[in-house]
Formats: structure tokens, C-alpha cells, sequence
């Protein structure tokens, strides 16, 4: 009996040793899609947005096509843009009232490349495809997206108007009619600035309508150019577009009149104008 029972013990032992071992093994694993979620995480908590980026392509197509994973993966492409949402966001609302939003996104990004634009278009487009409708997205995901559109407009800013000396200045040769990387913007990141503006609005707005807190500021300050555009001719009206390739010359032309603003919304520059009044059509040529 007294050798049943040692026999007993020693087998019981043994396999909670064994259970004991392969729970520890699965913890262990570094290569399934949860345990690289969970890496990537930790790189964003510490800033490191390259071994989180790293991790993320390392998942599996499925698991980064779930929803939740395409917004964490969109936040680790909009650090690496150099978005802090939060230090964003209160910079634009202790400031909106008495500056224009590009000037101030600009600031927000000195010493921005387009690298960095670049970074923020791909967070904006994982997020794109949640859903191309603002209706069909969380609050969270439309507020998120909005200030990565925003950021990504300030990247553009800060890698083309403000390249000279990168002090949070517009340089004083920067003319947003030209179509080229000095002293203009070429015309593939003029497209980016229209959808972001268009996508930060509606993004905005939906976000708002259903109970989100933040962002009424920023909306109204995107919404007034719009109207501006509208009144200058319904032509050059870009803001429902989220397309870059579907803008039409016009609309280029429009969002390069935004930027040449030193009234409303824009940046100024060497060729400058008032949004709100007829010299844009004016200074800015077809």
C-alpha cells in the first residue's frame, strides 16, 4: 500500500510538473500573433516604433486584418510620423483661437520629413480600411484618424515650408503655387494635404455626433476654409474628397490657394492671399 501511495505521489508530481511545463512553454512562445501583439505594444509604450512596426509584419495576414489590431497597427505608423496625440491636441486647442490651423500643425512637427508624411498616410490608410465611411467607424477610430491626418498635414508642412532652418517659421521663399520640392510642394503631397483636411473634418464630425469630446476647435477651423472654397467656386471645393487620385486640377489648385492663405487656415509665404477674399484665384496660376 505504502508503495501504491509513493508510486501515487511521485506520478502526481510528475505530471503537474509536466502541465506545469507547457504552460510555461506557451507563455514562452514569442511567434504567435497575440505574443507579437503584445511586443509591439510594449515597443509603443517605449517609443520604439521601428520594433513595433517590425513585430506588426511579422503577424499574420488574418490577424492584421482584424479591426482593433489595424488601429494599433495605424498607431505605431503614426508615431513613427512623430504623433503624440495628446500634446497634439492640447497644443491645437490652447492656440487655434488666435492662429491659423496649418501654421500651427506645421510648428507642431519642426524638423519633419516627408518620410514622416509618409509614415502617416499608411496609419491613415489602415484605418481607411475599417471603413471608407466615418459612419461606419468607432469615435475612436474617427478621432484617431482625424489627428493622424492632421499630423500628416503637419509633417508636409514642416518637410516643404519650413525646410530652411526648420524653426516652426514658414521660410520666407516658400511658395506653395510651385510645384516642386523647393521652394514649393510637390503635387503628390499637395493631394495628401487636401484628403487629410477633407478626412479630418468628416472624421471630426462623426466622431463629435456620436458623444466624442474633443476636436469641435480643429472641426470648425477645417469647416471655414471649406466654405470659403465653396464660395470661391463649388469647383474648388476638395473637402468630401478622401481619394487622392479623384481630385480633380481644380481642387489642386484649391489646396494650394489653403496653404498660400495668411488669413484663415494657411501658411503664407512669399505668394501669399486671403482665402476669404478673390486674391487666391488671383495669385495662385492654373
Amino acid at each position: 500500500m505504502l508503495k501504491r501511495s509513493i508510486f501515487l505521489y511521485i506520478f502526481i508530481i510528475s505530471f503537474s510538473l509536466t502541465n506545469c511545463t507547457n504552460i510555461l512553454d506557451e507563455f514562452a512562445k514569442k511567434d504567435t500573433d497575440e505574443a507579437l501583439l503584445f511586443e509591439a505594444k510594449k515597443n509603443m509604450n517605449d517609443g520604439s516604433w521601428d520594433l513595433a512596426i517590425a513585430n506588426f509584419a511579422k503577424m499574420s495576414t488574418a490577424f492584421l486584418a482584424e479591426r482593433d489590431v489595424k488601429l494599433q497597427h495605424a498607431k505605431a505608423y503614426a508615431g513613427r510620423c512623430g504623433l503624440d496625440l495628446l500634446q497634439l491636441f492640447e497644443d491645437l486647442s490652447s492656440n487655434l483661437s488666435t492662429g491659423r490651423l496649418y501654421a500651427l500643425l506645421m510648428s507642431a512637427f519642426t524638423g519633419a520629413t516627408s518620410s514622416n508624411a509618409d509614415d502617416c498616410a499608411t496609419a491613415e490608410d489602415l484605418l481607411l480600411s475599417i471603413s471608407t465611411s466615418a459612419s461606419s467607424r468607432s469615435s475612436e477610430e474617427n478621432s484617431t484618424l482625424a489627428f493622424i491626418s492632421f499630423a500628416k498635414m503637419g509633417a508636409i508642412f514642416a518637410a516643404f515650408s519650413d525646410e530652411t532652418t526648420s524653426d516652426g517659421t514658414v521660410d520666407g521663399d516658400f511658395d506653395a503655387c510651385q510645384d516642386n520640392t523647393s521652394p514649393g510642394v510637390p503635387e503628390a503631397y499637395v493631394r495628401e494635404v487636401g484628403i487629410g483636411l477633407a478626412i479630418a473634418s468628416t472624421s471630426l464630425t462623426a466622431a463629435i455626433s456620436s458623444g466624442g469630446l474633443t476636436g469641435a476647435d480643429e472641426l470648425t477651423s477645417a469647416t471655414s476654409a471649406c466654405t470659403a472654397l465653396e464660395a470661391l467656386g463649388a469647383q474648388f471645393n476638395f473637402c468630401s474628397q478622401t481619394d487622392p487620385s479623384a481630385l480633380t486640377a481644380d481642387q489642386v489648385k484649391a489646396i494650394r490657394w489653403t496653404m498660400m492663405d495668411n488669413q484663415s487656415i494657411g501658411l503664407g509665404g512669399a505668394n501669399n492671399c486671403d482665402l476669404s477674399g478673390v486674391s487666391c484665384p488671383i495669385n495662385c496660376a492654373p
